[in-house]
C-alpha cells in the first residue's frame, strides 16, 4: 500500500514542497503532493523526522541561553558616559 505525500508531510510536520524535494533527491519519481511513496520509504521518513524533532528543542534551547547571556555581560561591563550637552540659550527676541 502507498502513502500520499501530502498525508506524509502532515504527519511529519514538513511542507509538501520540501518533502517532494527530499524524495526527489533520494531518487523517488514524484511530481506533486498527490504522488505516492511506498510504506517502507514513508516509515523511514517518519522515523527520521521523529528523531529530528526530538533533537530540535535541545538545539534551539542553547542559542536562547547564549542570547540571554550576552546582554547580561554587556550590562556588567562599564560603559563610557557621555558628557551632558550644554543647555541651549534662547535667542533674544527682537
Amino acid at each position: 500500500m502507498s502513502v500520499r505525500i501530502y498525508q506524509l508531510s502532515k504527519e511529519i510536520g514538513v511542507d509538501n514542497s520540501e518533502l517532494i524535494q527530499i524524495l526527489r533527491s533520494r531518487g523517488h519519481d514524484v511530481k506533486s503532493a498527490s504522488s505516492t511513496v511506498d510504506n517502507i520509504s514513508a516509515d523511514s521518513l517518519r522515523e527520521e523526522f521523529s528523531d529530528a524533532n526530538r533533537k530540535k528543542p535541545q538545539a534551539e534551547a542553547k542559542p536562547v541561553e547564549e542570547a540571554k547571556a550576552e546582554p547580561e555581560n554587556e550590562s556588567a561591563s562599564p560603559k563610557e558616559e557621555l558628557p551632558e550637552p550644554a543647555p541651549a540659550t534662547p535667542e533674544p527676541v527682537a
